[in-house]
This record gives C-alpha cells, sequence and structure tokens, in this order.
C-alpha cells in the first residue's frame, strides 16, 4: 500500500513537471512568432526553459558573451562584513542599486561615514541616493570623463581601499557565488542570502 502511494506521488510529480516544460515551450515559441513578425519588445520575455525568471547579462567587453541569470548586488564593511542580494530579474543600472544596501547597513545600527564604489555609480542618480543618505564624502569615481578631483594623489590613495571589494566578490565566488543551484527569482535571492551568511560567520569567527 505504501509503495503504490509513493508511486502515485512520483506520477502526480512527473505529470506537473511535464506540464511545466510544456508551457514554457508554448511561450517561447508564441515569442519567436512575435519577433519573426518584426515585433522587437517582449515585454517579461522567457529565455530560459528551466528558469522562467532568468534575464540575458551582458557585462565586461562587448566580445564577452552574453550570460543568463541574475545580477548579485554586494556590499562589503571594512572589517570585511558583506551585504548580498538579488534586487531583482534583469540587468539593473549599477546606480539604480547604490541607495538601498546604505540604507540596510544604517538600519542594522551602522554608522556610515564613507562610500566607496566603482565607476558605474558615479552619474547624477548616484548622487542623488547619496545626498539622500547624508554621504558627505564617496569616493566614487564619474562614469565617463574622470573628474578633476579623480586626479589628485589623496584621492587616488583612497580609491586603492576599494580594491579589497574585489578581493571579497572572489571569496564569495568561491562559496558559490558565481552560479546559483535554485531555480526562479527567489531561489537565487535565497542562495545569495545563505552565502552571505555563511561568509559573515566566518568572518565573525576569524575576528573573535
Amino acid at each position: 500500500m505504501h509503495a503504490a502511494r509513493a508511486g502515485t506521488r512520483v506520477s502526480v510529480a512527473l505529470v506537473e513537471r511535464l506540464e511545466r516544460e510544456l508551457e514554457a515551450a508554448e511561450q517561447i515559441l508564441a515569442q519567436t512568432d512575435l519577433r519573426l513578425g518584426g515585433q522587437r519588445t517582449i515585454p517579461d520575455r522567457r529565455v530560459s526553459l528551466v528558469d522562467p525568471d532568468a534575464r540575458p547579462i551582458r557585462m565586461g567587453s562587448p566580445r564577452r558573451p552574453t550570460e543568463f541569470g541574475y545580477k548579485a548586488r554586494v556590499a562589503d564593511t571594512a572589517e570585511g562584513f558583506v551585504i548580498a542580494d538579488v534586487p531583482e530579474r534583469g540587468n539593473p543600472n549599477d546606480d539604480a542599486l547604490l541607495e538601498e544596501p546604505i540604507a540596510a547597513a544604517k538600519l542594522a545600527g551602522m554608522h556610515v561615514r564613507s562610500v566607496y564604489a566603482d565607476r558605474g555609480f558615479g552619474t547624477t542618480k548616484g548622487d542623488a541616493a547619496l545626498i539622500r543618505q547624508h554621504i558627505r564624502d564617496p569616493v566614487v569615481p564619474r562614469r565617463g570623463r574622470p573628474s578633476a578631483r579623480e586626479q589628485t594623489r589623496t584621492w587616488k590613495r583612497r580609491y586603492r581601499f576599494r580594491n579589497g571589494l574585489e578581493g571579497r566578490i572572489s571569496q564569495l565566488k568561491r562559496k558559490g557565488l558565481r552560479r546559483t543551484r535554485l531555480r526562479t527569482l527567489a531561489g537565487a535571492q535565497t542562495w545569495v542570502g545563505g552565502i552571505a551568511l555563511a561568509h559573515n560567520l566566518q568572518r565573525m569567527a576569524l575576528l573573535t
């Protein structure tokens, strides 16, 4: 009797999986018809048969192939702790991702005196986010032509501290940040949150 029930549950699960895969295939075929019909923009298009929330991600050199997945946001502190998450589907602009981690750090009780970030955050939108968060001494290079301030020895020396975050990102990638093994946006958020928690616990153990 128990074996029969288990077999029924497996059969139901397989049927449900097949229905999801057929639905995904039908959606992609419908998108193909729209594209061949001349429609260049398809809202909420599906690009993966296995993950409905995955989106095209273009990073680095134009010659680098397009990847499909999620864009993670990573911030760290001088002590080596990190705040990491996947804020939304797709590939949002960096400057749109600046304010939320600063606000989250303050909500956690941190006193944020300055912010170090790369050139992707150096826009008027990024500036407005820093002003709203009362960050008066940011170290963020301008997107496009460098400002005169960036040519000073003091600024260059301070900006070198930001390179530490690249090393932190490498640590997180070795812990699994490079590829989520959980599907959908919620799965990717869970995966990245677990990696950040594991890293922070490890860092805490090293500092105590």
